[in-house]
């Protein structure tokens, strides 16, 4: 909670509704599983005798960020990537030559077995199969001999799954370059009037795809912000690095790995809101009612 000395405002930041497992996706981007049940915050404009204000002035010029912490409170909204296995090396590859297999060809240019043929019976007292091909008149049309072709054999690199660590370093830990965003979704809301579950209207942030890239135990920190750009009415004079206006804090939630993740029933307080418009992402099926 923080006091605008400008305008006598107090704000409050109260979680109405918190996560309480999540999904992995790793880097599946786009089949990606919300945190269930979906955030959702309110907010509270309050007077200096706390007596409650209705700031819908100034809720236009409001936003709401969440950010990743894990258990101890250190940031991990970025991590670094695990470094998928190299391609195989020059030295490694084969660097010997490879005989090509022979055949023997006929005037119009192509492979004649025939002539193969012929030329092995004239040999078979030898026990030789002689076979000549002319390589500038038959590209790629050859016939494999069993004793002298070599098949070369290619290095792939198998794919490397992501296997981010349950502490996710800092961002000293690495160049910028290399590092990743554990949190895609709706992390950034801006202020929304709805009836509360008390039955009175109130300003709402709602966040219903948050996802998480790595398993873990986390919490999500929400900041109260807001805009200041040239021209918007000014509802105080602080500067814009002071900090945000409130924050709040949820308690510790748990992200699986999708194989094993099970998904909550859903809340009484999430069909409250969709009953009322809000696009809360039910499961295929589930109605608000």
């Amino acid at each position: 909670m923080t006091t605008d000395s400008s305008n006598h405002r107090r704000y409050e930041l109260r979680i109405v509704q918190q996560p309480t497992i999540g999904s992995a996706f790793h880097e599946n981007l786009f089949s990606r599983i919300g945190l269930a049940p979906p955030l959702i915050v309110e907010l509270k404009v309050l007077s200096d005798d706390n007596a409650e204000v209705e700031a819908f002035d100034e809720l236009p010029f409001l936003l709401c960020q969440c950010s990743l912490v894990d258990e101890s409170g250190r940031s991990a909204d970025m991590v670094i990537p695990p470094t998928p296995s190299a391609p195989a090396s020059a030295e490694n590859r084969p660097t010997g030559p490879v005989s090509a297999p022979a055949a023997s060809t006929s005037r119009r240019g192509r492979t004649s077995a025939s002539g193969v043929r012929r030329r092995a019976s004239r040999n078979s007292g030898s026990g030789t199969i002689t076979a000549t091909a002319d390589a500038n008149k038959t590209p790629g049309r050859s016939t494999p001999s069993s004793a002298s072709s070599t098949t070369p054999t290619s290095a792939t690199p198998a794919g490397v799954a992501p296997s981010l660590p349950d502490t996710p370093p800092t961002l000293t830990d690495a160049s910028p370059n290399r590092l990743v965003r554990m949190l895609y979704g709706t992390i950034v809301a801006s202020p929304q009037p709805f009836e509360s579950p008390e039955g009175d209207v109130r300003p709402f942030f709602f966040f219903p795809e948050i996802s998480i890239r790595a398993p873990g135990r986390f919490k999500l920190q929400c900041s109260l912000i807001r805009l200041s750009l040239p021209g918007l009415p000014s509802f105080g004079e602080s500067a814009p690095d002071s900090g945000p206006l409130a924050t709040a804090e949820t308690e510790t939630f748990e992200v699986v790995e999708r194989q094993t993740y099970v998904a909550p029933y859903i809340t009484e307080v999430s069909r409250h809101f969709a009953r009322q418009g809000v696009p809360l992402l039910l499961p295929p099926g589930a109605t608000a009612d």
